[in-house]
């Protein structure tokens, strides 16, 4: 199928080839009839098939092609399909004979007394302009055509990709010249109907070959979760956060599907919202451990539930203050900050009243993180001096550290920083140190300022 159509009186013959030859030198395909082998009737639809696979329509003016049936009824051809019609002034005729499509646009005129180089760039400049919407209108015309020449086979529909792209060509063009025909609409309408029809299908044998998995295998997919939640806990232990974010993200599909049907979902969004938290998707991991927090509220019932939900409090407080240290304005950051000492001490409270007291768990810990980030530096060193064998923990030591130097005590800080890094054996690109790091040269940099 070639890229530009010219329609031509027989008459201008010995012109029109020279033009092909011009326009394929410059890589146009062009199709023409220079033998005259289809200007009898009988060769119509060839020639409306050429016609409509055009980007472009080439109408060659003289006194001859105005008059020419032919070339009248492939101009209306070309024009019912919103081709794109680049009349080509050879001999000029009276507008007032001309038919409305020609003499309303605007002519490159190829004359004999115009320059051939000035008048064959003008009309590639015509053809190319817009090029790649005009050939996309040509291709999904010829697929459309193929469709209802075949008695509108629903195998030559588009679909997928193909489909997606039509219909933004049609949104991205609607209103233009060369934008979607009511033919092209009914294509893609026809195609989208039966693309929603197939996605109905193919739904619903996703949803009754899940109900036939839960149905037998109960049982072996409550075992897969249990090993997923395992082995994510060590992963994460061990650094390799991607490769727990994988597996978990496998299984949070299913517990989705299945509604948290199963006794390890919980868990599983417990851990995805670790593993999100371990690679600075604080937002996402969030929202993970707020689920975990819902499902565990109290009277939701179940075994563990106080404790289940305490730790989600205690992970969800701690991922607050990370992502209020992205956050630069102030008031922002220092509502994470209390919505972060909300959780710590809704926390500390479950474990007080219902988990048989709070001695040992991290919220020292926690409570000198959140002074540090509200500029809390003197009261953040009382509460970690308050806790037991404080310098003990590498965490802690990352605490001592910013709170010294944002005490104006600048040899204690380098003290508890050389000490936090030496507990991970110097390696300054271990994951703990680098997730720990952003939060101590935020809070640093900003009481230094």
């Amino acid at each position: 199928m070639a890229d530009v159509f010219i329609s031509y009186s027989r008459k201008d013959l010995q012109f029109v080839k020279v033009l092909k030859e011009q326009l394929e030198k410059s890589g146009v395909d062009v199709w023409v009839d220079i033998d005259g082998l289809f200007a009898g009737e009988e060769f119509w639809p060839e020639i409306v098939r050429e016609i409509d696979s055009a980007a472009a329509f080439v109408f060659v003016i003289s006194e001859h092609s105005t008059t020419s049936k032919v070339c009248l009824n492939e101009l209306e051809r070309a024009s019912s399909n919103s081709k794109r019609i680049i009349p080509l002034c050879r001999k000029e005729n009276d507008t007032a004979s001309l038919h409305p499509d020609v003499a309303t646009r605007q002519w490159v005129f190829y004359r004999e007394q115009d320059d051939p180089d000035t008048a064959v760039n003008s009309l590639l400049s015509a053809i190319r302009a817009d090029w790649v919407e005009l050939r996309l209108q040509a291709r999904f015309f010829r697929r459309a055509a193929e469709w209802e020449d075949k008695n509108r086979d629903p195998s030559l529909l588009l679909r997928g990709r193909d489909l997606r792209d039509a219909e933004h060509w049609k949104e991205r063009t609607l209103g233009k010249e060369f934008g979607a025909t009511p033919f092209h609409r009914e294509y893609f309408h026809a195609s989208r109907q039966y693309a929603n029809i197939r996605l109905r299908r193919l739904i619903g044998i996703s949803i009754a070959v899940i109900v036939t998995i839960l149905t037998i295998t109960w049982f072996g997919l409550a075992q897969w979760i249990a090993t997923i939640n395992n082995r994510s806990v060590v992963d994460l232990d061990n650094g390799d956060t991607e490769i727990a974010k994988l597996a978990l993200s496998k299984a949070e599909n299913l517990c989705r599907r299945t509604r948290d049907l199963f006794a390890g979902c919980t868990p599983v969004d417990f851990n995805l919202g670790r593993a999100l938290s371990d690679l600075g998707e604080y937002e996402t991991a969030l929202a993970k451990y707020s689920k975990v927090i819902r499902q565990s509220a109290p009277g939701a019932g179940g075994p563990g539930r106080a404790e289940v939900r305490a730790r989600a409090l205690v992970s969800r407080a701690y991922t607050r203050t990370m992502l209020a240290e992205q956050k630069s304005d102030s008031a922002l950051r220092l509502t994470e900050y209390s919505a972060a000492e909300t959780d710590i001490r809704e926390a500390y409270d479950i474990y007080e009243t219902s988990l048989g007291g709070a001695a040992g768990k991290p919220f020292g810990v926690s409570f000198a993180r959140i002074h540090l980030g509200r500029g809390e530096y003197a009261q953040a060193l009382i509460q970690l001096n308050s806790l037991g064998n404080p310098e003990s923990s590498p965490d802690t030591n990352l605490l001592f550290a910013a709170a010294y130097r944002c005490l104006g005590r600048p040899d204690k800080s380098a003290e508890h920083l050389a000490s936090y890094i030496a507990a991970y054996g110097g390696d300054v690109d271990d994951r703990r140190w680098v997730l720990a790091r952003s939060f101590f040269a935020s809070v640093t940099k900003r009481c230094v300022n």
